[in-house]
């Protein structure tokens, strides 16, 4: 009876993140487009309508990205929903429920029962905080879950699947790594990753690097820079910024101001860098390898997606790196820097006292920034949602002050408006 008290009051705890999460959505998700949406997905809706959509305009830019499975996963999703925002915001949600159960999966076969029950709570915790406030009320972000999802499935299938079958292993890593690189440009970042752990591992890595150069091959055949962004070359300049963006990248969870967020980043990487030292110096110990490279893998792509960004985007100010649809690789690298010490710990004695301290330090500022900043940002998001759907549904001219009233005003095009009125799609 004890045993199965334990087990619901363990449930109760991993739940209650991603109920506050979920109820927060349901509460200020709104049925209208926002911002990248005018612009990245109604000509698609269009062209689809029309039967003029080929894969020409699937595999098209959006900024540096080529997100053609979330572009695609969206087309058919409006078509069944006569684009259904919230539906969009729903899929969103599911595919992080469905990072966490991978995560937690990881999280088990790696750690002591003590630590997976202690690092499975803040897993939760840090993987649903409401620090992504943008990316849950917003149907485009399906392209960071989703690459978020597959790239670690991809580390899940050549760390534990491989062990059982190289060729299922590589078959079924190589296409969630294709996922995660068409999905966010960042993804392309599993292929590298995917081939040190290969090699550390020492497993066989020349079919997963050819497949990887085929991949790099695609996806920057006829690339074009974005010519409203930044030069990818002021970091060269600004090497302290590009520092300063990355450690905000990944400590913004978990930092009530740009500058906490940087500090708490800095001591994420510290701690994984020397995690990850300590376990290539003893890759010996079989056990302790077998514990580790799940997370020096996640963790790994997580740093190398800041990384890329912050080569990308440091010429908008090292403070941009604190953006809420950033959290969520941020997340994924807090909870691998984690699950690291955890696998680790076994192997200098560290009981589940030390265990929980740790997790204690990690928990709570996550649940700080939750209470004081997401859930204040998430009732003003829903603010302007409101207010956007209520503009859209009434505007009847071009000129009309209200499509000027917002943030995303330059992207809602009354000719958009026009179509979805028509269409009958997002609420029309």
């Amino acid at each position: 009876m004890v045993g199965r008290g334990r087990w619901a009051a363990w449930l109760v705890a991993v739940s209650a993140a991603p109920a506050l999460t979920l109820a927060l959505i349901a509460t200020h998700g709104v049925n209208v487009p926002w911002y990248d949406q005018w612009f990245g997905l109604v000509p698609f809706l269009q062209e689809h309508q029309a039967g003029s959509l080929g894969a020409g305009e699937l595999y098209a830019q959006h900024n540096e990205h080529r997100p053609v499975v979330p572009r695609t996963t969206q087309i058919l999703l409006a078509q069944l929903t006569d684009w259904d925002i919230r539906a969009e915001l729903a899929l969103n949600f599911a595919v992080a429920l469905a990072t966490f159960v991978l995560v937690a999966l990881a999280l088990r076969r790696t750690l002591e029962r003590a630590a997976f029950a202690i690092a499975g709570v803040v897993a939760s915790i840090v993987l649903f905080s409401t620090s992504q406030w943008e990316s849950w009320l917003w149907g485009w972000q399906l392209e960071w879950f989703l690459s978020s999802l597959a790239a670690i499935g991809a580390c899940w299938s050549l760390t534990f699947l491989l062990e059982r079958s190289r060729p299922a292993g590589l078959a079924v890593g190589a296409a969630c790594a294709i996922v995660a690189s068409f999905s966010l440009g960042h993804g392309t970042v599993v292929w590298p990753v995917g081939l040190a752990l290969l090699v550390l591992r020492g497993r066989p890595w020349r079919v997963w690097a050819a497949l990887g150069v085929l991949t790099f091959v695609a996806y920057y055949a006829e690339y074009i820079d974005p010519p409203f962004h930044p030069s990818k070359t002021v970091f060269l300049e600004q090497p302290l910024e590009l520092a300063r963006y990355v450690v905000l990248y990944v400590g913004s969870p978990f930092g009530h101001t740009a500058a906490t967020g940087a500090v708490a980043g800095l001591g994420l990487v510290a701690t994984f860098l020397a995690g990850a030292a300590y376990v290539v110096r003893h890759r010996a110990d079989r056990a302790l390898l077998d514990r580790s490279s799940f997370w020096l893998a996640t963790g790994a792509y997580a740093l190398g997606a800041a990384a890329i960004t912050g080569v990308a985007r440091v010429g908008h100010g090292w403070q941009q790196a604190g953006s809420s649809r950033y959290a969520t690789v941020g997340a994924l690298f807090a909870v691998s820097t984690l699950a690291l010490v955890f696998a680790i710990a076994p192997r200098h004695g560290l009981g589940t006292r030390a265990l929980a301290l740790i997790a204690l330090v990690l928990a709570l500022p996550a649940l700080y920034v939750t209470a004081t900043r997401g859930i204040d940002r998430f009732e003003g998001r829903g603010d302007e949602l409101r207010a956007q759907a209520a503009c859209v549904h009434r505007v009847r001219s071009p000129t009309d002050p209200c499509l000027r009233r917002s943030p995303a005003s330059p992207d809602v095009k009354y000719d958009a408006v026009l179509y979805l009125r028509a269409a009958g799609l997002a609420g029309f």
